[in-house]
């Protein structure tokens, strides 16, 4: 089975943040508090975010008008 390229790709809190138009701190709010399900992973001490992950978490919030 072949995967492009975004399924692996890491992002930095400041990439996601910036693709889900949010501040930075929110993301580090909503990781302390729990409160909002966006999945992440801890390498090393730093935090990264999967780009699949951040595609679904848009597609989970889009609102129908």
């Amino acid at each position: 089975m072949k995967t492009s390229n975004s399924d692996h790709s890491l992002l930095t809190p400041s990439e996601c943040a910036h693709q889900i138009r949010v501040e930075e701190s929110t993301l580090s709010f909503w990781r302390s508090k729990k409160s909002v399900h966006l999945p992440y992973v801890r390498i090393g001490g730093r935090i990264r975010y999967r780009q699949r992950d951040v595609e679904q978490f848009i597609e989970r919030n889009l609102m129908d008008a």
